[in-house]
């Protein structure tokens, strides 16, 4: 016996369809030509046609007298209604969307006749009116007759109002509030004329009565008003480009922290080049540049792809009506709003029918990925902020987002973020630049081959193309021992890269001592964070150090970045303990004196990311990983499972709950090896900062580190500063010949940890 194919019975059923369409839209076109006014037919047609006062001729002509004769002026809306079904037919919309629209077409066509049947209702001894034909008063007086005069006008006229409604997705409450806006309108607009037209009639005399004290205060208020004018329009542009920037994406929602994120429209680059100019130059000239000193170029960076092969509408259409012909399949109804393309992921905006739940489209995104014969489907149900359900689809084309497309725009160089990092492109094609002080922290989760390591150089590149070592040093945990490796010897480390799990705790030991030094020369300075402590130092006015010594001059404080690649290595040592505890309170605490963590794994499993790490991290990022659990476990949400790979990421900044998907920008090892090669290049030692062996790092950091690679506690030879009480508390050893902590704690009344020290 023989099979159907399902391919062969959907490829018989579009045939079917598509007939079944082309002979509506005909016989629409056949019924509107009939319809057409004599004196038009006098013109277009033949002498013999035109006799007939029809173009169709005999025919044209019975349909012409026989629609009139029956529905009257609604005939002139029958081909209309036709050639939209027909059409609707023909372009494969689903089932149950053009079922439904002709039965709400033909339930408003009835009711707009039986409306004109009950207008056109005639006094005894007139005719019928002509309006509404022989079937509009025939089923006029047969409602009249079961439900009255008053009866069937209120039935008919909620009928048509109700399916007018459906039919077009309007809101009565929507339109009852435009009708009630429209009378108030027009009075204030009729008070704003009398008004102006009475000031302007008492102000007529006065310029009769005074030309010469007038004309002179006119003519020389005229060239101030451009200026006024552009003056208050820059002002404007400035105060809703900060909107902006505060406020990231607006689809994407969040504020306050979320303002991490910063987007790049598609237009206006130029605008914002010219406005922002000053500020890169700012950033140029922050006071203690060493001489010479010269930040890297685009040049260094691969060239961009002169052209590039994009999806095309014309694809997109396509795969959308795919999609609805799938989920009809499903029975699924919804209607096709809005598609977004994106560098590699489109989103196809599903407005369902009612009575469909979402959760019903959200479970289907595997079966879906079949039916579309795509990798992965991710399904947002809802879309936050919207009425629809997003359904985001892999293009047939994939586009590579370059490094150098990201640090050539103005997004990037031109921001006023503290620290910006280029992530990549959105769903929407803008770019999307995050600032690490706002995160203030980065937790990073993706499989091997997702895209982390690149995301990761992303990063760094991002602070090597702004910022010159005096501003921005960094510390690199590197357990695999060749994702960092090419950043050996660049001046911004503070240290070699560390492969080691325990150098690495004593990296993270030296840097909360380093933290605690920070916040009490903020303190004896009376400033909050690092940025008000930097520019009081910038601007001239005097600032204490820890030591009081007049000679010691006060340092600028650059920012600390500690980057680790690989999480799970070093919470599978015996330092494990060590190493939490470090990066939690770093975490805790870091952000105002200017030191951040950058932690990524490949491994986002909750004996490697602790609750306490995760508390601590506001800001997430995920690649793809394997399971739901895992997703759940980076972004407290399910969808990175269901990501591509080569950069496909989710990001969660600070203060927003709903992930952003976007395209990561890509930088190849040849890239970051020539941007590395430029530092190299570059002063090593800046100013009061070389150590004793000539190296490029501070001689205070190589110090402490090694002191505590060798177990000791930091500035164990360096004069400490001296509690008040341990004069006494030397006194009180002395006269008891015994010293311990209870003892201190008794008779000085202090605590644990200052009687210890």
């Amino acid at each position: 016996m023989k099979v159907a194919l399902p391919g062969r019975e959907k490829r018989s059923r579009d045939k079917k369809e598509e007939i079944l369409g082309i002979l509506l839209v005909a016989i629409g076109l056949l019924i509107a030509l009939s319809l057409l006014p004599q004196p038009l037919v006098n013109r277009l047609a033949p002498a013999e046609d035109a006799a007939l006062h029809n173009l169709i001729g005999m025919a044209g002509k019975f349909i012409n007298e026989s629609l009139k004769d029956l529905i009257g002026v609604l005939s002139y809306a029958l081909p209309i209604l036709l050639t939209v079904w027909g059409w609707r037919i023909f372009r494969g919309q689903p089932h149950p969307a053009y079922s439904r629209a002709t039965v709400y077409s033909l339930v408003i066509f009835f009711a707009a006749d039986i409306f004109l049947g009950l207008a056109g209702i005639p006094a005894a001894g007139e005719p019928l009116d002509a309006s509404a034909g022989q079937l509009g008063h025939w089923l006029a007086a047969e409602l009249i007759t079961g439900l009255g005069l008053m009866g069937a006008w209120l039935v008919t006229v909620v009928a048509l109002l109700i399916f007018l409604v459906l039919y077009a997705g309007l809101s009565l409450r929507t339109i009852t509030d435009w009708l009630l806006v429209i009378p108030g309108a027009a009075v204030a607009a009729v008070g704003w004329a009398v008004k102006r037209f009475s000031s302007r009639a008492k102000s007529a005399p006065a310029r009769k009565a005074k030309p010469s004290a007038v004309k002179p205060a006119r003519a020389a208020a005229v060239p101030e008003e451009p200026e006024a004018e552009e003056e208050r329009q820059r002002e404007e542009r400035e105060e809703d480009f900060e909107f902006n920037l505060g406020n990231g994406s607006g689809a994407d929602g969040g504020g306050g922290n979320s303002a991490a994120l910063v987007e790049d429209g598609p237009a206006g680059e130029t605008d914002l080049s010219r406005e922002l100019s000053t500020g890169l130059k700012a950033r140029e000239a922050l006071p203690g540049e060493p001489p010479g000193y010269e930040l890297p170029s685009a040049e260094l960076l691969d060239p961009l792809e002169s052209e590039k092969r994009l999806v095309s509408p014309e694809e997109l259409q396509k795969m959308g009506g795919v999609l609805m012909a799938k989920l009809a399949d499903f029975n699924v109804d919804g209607e096709l709003v809005n598609i977004t393309r994106g560098p590699q992921v489109s989103t196809f905006e599903i407005r369902p029918a009612p009575g469909v739940k979402v959760n019903r489209i959200a479970a289907l995104s595997d079966d879906l990925a079949m039916a579309m014969h795509a990798k992965r489907v991710r399904i947002l149900a809802p879309i936050p902020g919207k009425g629809a359900v997003g359904v985001e689809l892999p293009n047939p084309v994939l586009e590579k987002v370059q490094a150098r497309e990201i640090f050539e725009s103005d997004t990037y160089r031109h921001s006023k973020l503290n620290l910006p990092i280029g992530l990549g492109k959105d769903l929407e094609g803008r770019i999307r630049v995050a600032d690490l002080t706002r995160m203030p922290h980065l937790l990073v989760a993706g499989t091997t081959g997702s895209g982390k390591s690149v995301c990761m150089n992303m990063i760094i590149a991002s602070l090597l193309y702004l910022f010159g070592p005096d501003r921005v040093r960094l510390l690199m945990v590197d357990p695999k021992m060749i994702e960092l490796s090419l950043y050996n010897d660049i001046p911004h480390l503070l240290h070699p890269v560390v492969t080691d799990a325990k150098e690495a705790a004593a990296i993270l030991k030296w840097t909360t001592f380093e933290m605690e030094r920070r916040y009490r020369t903020l303190s004896r300075n009376s400033v909050r964070n690092i940025d008000d402590y930097n520019a009081k130092l910038a601007s001239g006015r005097p600032v204490r150090t820890l030591s009081d010594d007049p000679e010691e001059r006060a340092e600028w404080m650059p920012y600390i970045i500690i980057l680790v690649d690989e999480l799970s290595d070093l919470m599978c040592s015996e330092v494990k303990n060590e190493i939490e505890a470090g990066l939690v309170r770093l975490a805790q605490m870091a952000r105002a004196v200017g030191i951040h963590l950058v932690v990524a794994t490949q491994r986002p499993s909750v004996d490697v990311i602790t609750g306490l790490i995760k508390a601590n991290f506001p800001s997430r990022l995920s690649f793809q990983v394997f399971s739901k659990i895992d997703s759940r476990t980076i972004l407290d949400v399910s969808g990175a499972e269901q990501l591509l790979r080569n950069g496909d990421m989710l990001f969660v900044p600070t203060g927003q709950a709903d992930p952003i998907r976007i395209q990561g920008a890509y930088i190849s090892s040849e890239e970051v090896e020539r941007l590395a090669g430029h530092w190299r290049a570059q002063p090593w030692g800046l100013e009061g900062e070389e150590d004793a062996e000539g190296e490029g790092r501070p001689a205070r950091a190589a110090g402490i580190l090694g002191e505590l690679l060798n177990g000791a506690e930091p500035g164990a030879g360096e004069d400490q500063e001296r509690d008040e009480l341990f004069a006494e508390a030397a006194r009180l050893v002395v006269r008891h010949d015994q010293g311990s902590t209870s003892l201190i704690q008794r008779r000085l009344k202090v605590g644990y940890a200052r009687a210890g020290r």
